[in-house]
């Protein structure tokens, strides 16, 4: 039963991961292509929030707080904080998953490739639901490419 809970809370941690990943990569690469394009620049968009750290967003003038460009960056900017949010549940999902079964090194291994996979394909989803301006890869498209012929 609680290896049960252990595998469920595993799986949506890691979900929460690659949700992580996927608005950090969004904001980064495609933020005008994004979700985030009609939201608070200043938090959302990495080129100027970086200046969120800092006193008036100058760094000669020191942190804005204590500790707001190191211990508590996360809480500065919109990556830093869904950065922080695919740091900490890879581990705890990864952690869960870990002891919600006794392992050989074949199964850790076998998770590990399961924890990929899981992390992919949450990932690419809400990539692709963040920059619904940008043209992805059209997978089904490229798998038919490989198709053998005879």
């Amino acid at each position: 039963m609680m290896s049960d809970i252990f595998v469920i809370i595993g799986v949506i941690s890691i979900a929460l991961s690659a949700i992580g990943k996927a608005v950090c990569d969004s904001i980064s690469h495609h933020f005008y292509e994004s979700i985030f394009k009609d939201m608070d620049e200043n938090f959302w968009n990495p080129v100027k929030s970086g200046n969120n750290k800092w006193r008036n967003g100058d760094r000669s003038q020191g942190e804005k707080f204590l500790f707001s460009s190191t211990l508590f960056v996360s809480f500065t900017e919109g990556w830093h904080v869904f950065d922080f949010v695919r740091n900490k549940f890879s581990i705890i999902g990864s952690l869960l998953l870990c002891c919600s079964m006794e392992l050989t090194i074949v199964s850790m291994l076998m998770l590990s490739i399961y924890i990929f996979f899981l992390f992919s394909i949450f990932f690419e989803i809400t990539y692709r639901l963040l920059t619904p301006g940008v043209e992805h890869v059209n997978y089904l498209k490229w798998l038919k490419k490989l198709k053998i012929r005879k």
